[in-house]
């Protein structure tokens, strides 16, 4: 203990010595590691790429859809800065200065407008640009071009946008983008793009491109759409809104059940993006494209599904959807084809949002947020409706869901999770917006499916049976039949049965 002693007094001065060194050694380092940090920070930007909430834009307000989903649909009244402004209207051989002194070039132009392009992948990024409509949206207090796409889901690069017009005049601006929350980290994710433009009184640009600010490819030009009424497309009360159609999608009876029960309760039309269908299904979508009663647009991403986005970018084509009601329909439905939406008091899904409004006045409501229930289709089938079993006996009965699976889970989902929507489209701005909460007395989002987590254990949750939708029986069977004689006469005037529910696993 002696011996030790003043050792441990000697360590001690010395490090009390030499704490300034120390302290000095702790700044220099400090001090190296910010200067990385800066110039990293000032080469990303030199780079043009861009990341965080100063990519997006701000001004959308946000409709929950399934769960996390989210739908952008409204943008707010907020003014595009001039400086957002980078190029006057100049002839077409003008160019962006981030570009100057280097040649520009244009991706190959499609054969026809109507489907998805993109550029190459730029070398930075290792990413490309998608496009899939533009629309014309003079709701701000400075009019923009709204392009509806796909990009980084994180990240990314600045974008600029090449707007041309009709009398050969071209104009650059920055764009400002908004990536679209729900996209589980992928690479891609949906986004809106918005290109301010001057409204100097002259025709607006008819066609966009969009690219990497720092780069020299412009993507294919799409056409920019006036958010107006347009000739030649329907109008009415009410459009039903559904995700791309996908993996060879080919259950004629249940769509026919969909389309007519929605018709139905109030459903004028009903706009579907079609990336993989079924002969049968092809068969009976072009009887209703023939009546008007349907629009199908080609959906070819060209993103792996599931691997790269999110379901074959569904948000992009609900969007679409929405934007292309305005100024034709009165209301928008969005909807998975798995699903319908089932009043209670009223006979159809107009009369309850008029109802609704009356009794909310003179508060405007601009969304109507439907509750989710299960009603699992490995449960019994109930011979309540029409006496017998499905597709059995002389009759013949199709397979209706809504009239055949009738017992469902007790629990009503909240808002937010797997509920769906009646938008008003167009509707919502700053401090005027109102979303407003169906009961479960007033309508049900009855929701047919196999059990969400795969195998059979869903079937064990307590459950009711709820007979709400056998109402519609008579009229929903006559429908079906008649549409399913239109589109299969060598099936004897019945649609194929629908294929078997597949691996629970």
């Amino acid at each position: 203990m002696i011996r030790w002693a003043p050792r441990l007094w000697h360590g001690e001065r010395y490090r009390r010595q030499n704490r300034p060194a120390r302290i000095a050694s702790v700044l220099t380092l400090l001090a190296a590691f910010v200067t990385v940090v800066l110039w990293t920070h000032s080469l990303l930007q030199f780079c043009g790429i861009a990341g965080g909430p100063d990519a997006e834009e701000e001004g959308d307000i946000t409709f929950t859809l399934h769960g996390d989903r989210h739908l952008n649909i409204a943008p707010l009244t907020t003014s595009v800065p001039q400086s957002l402004l980078t190029l006057a209207k100049a002839p077409e051989t003008s160019s962006h200065s981030s570009t100057a002194g280097h040649r520009e070039t244009f991706k190959e132009q499609p054969a026809k407008d109507g489907d998805w392009v993109s550029t190459d992948a730029y070398p930075r990024t290792k990413l490309k640009l998608f496009l899939y409509s533009a629309f014309l949206d003079s709701r701000l207090d400075e009019p923009v071009v709204r392009v509806i796409g796909a990009y980084a889901s994180v990240g990314g690069a600045h974008v600029s946008c090449r707007l041309e017009y009709a009398n050969g005049d071209v104009t650059v601006v920055a764009a400002r983008r908004k990536t679209i929350n729900e996209n589980w980290k992928l690479k891609y994710g949906a986004a809106f793009f918005t290109c301010p433009y001057l409204d100097d009184g002259s025709p607006p640009p008819s066609r966009v491109r969009l690219k990497e600010t720092y780069e020299l490819q412009w993507s294919p030009s799409i056409p920019v759409l006036p958010l107006k009424a347009r000739v030649g497309e329907k109008t009415g009360r009410m459009a039903v809104c559904v995700k791309p159609l996908h993996y060879d999608y080919d259950r004629a009876t249940w769509l026919a059940e969909f389309i007519e029960f929605h018709r139905i309760v109030g459903a004028d039309h009903f706009f579907f993006y079609n990336r993989s269908i079924g002969s049968n299904v092809e068969r009976l979508l072009q009887v209703y494209k023939e009546q008007g009663i349907v629009s199908s647009r080609p959906w070819n991403l060209d993103i792996k599904s599931q691997k790269e986005i999110r379901t074959e970018g569904l948000f992009a084509s609900l969007n679409d959807c929405v934007y292309r009601c305005m100024h034709h329909f009165d209301y928008a439905l969005v909807l998975d084809l798995d699903e319908f939406a089932v009043p209670r008091k009223d006979d159809t899904l107009l009369a309850m949002v008029s109802r609704i409004n009356k009794d909310s006045a003179p508060r405007t409501i601009t969304s109507f947020v439907l509750l989710n229930s299960f009603f699992y289709l490995y449960w019994e089938n109930d011979t309540a409706a029409y006496g017998f079993p499905p597709e059995t006996g002389p009759a013949e009965i199709p397979y209706l869901l809504t009239q055949y699976k009738t017992r469902r889970s007790k629990k009503v989902f909240r808002v937010g999770s797997r509920s769906k929507y009646i938008v008003r489209p167009g509707h919502g701005s700053r401090g005027r917006h109102a979303m407003h909460r169906v009961s479960p007395e007033d309508a049900l989002l009855h929701h047919y499916r196999i059990c969400e987590f795969g195998g059979f254990d869903c079937v064990r949750q307590p459950s009711l049976v709820d007979r709400s939708a056998l109402r519609f029986n008579s009229s929903l069977l006559e429908r079906v039949n008649r549409v399913c004689a239109q589109a299969f006469p060598h099936l004897g005037g019945r649609c194929p049965r629908a294929p078997g529910l597949g691996n629970p696993w």
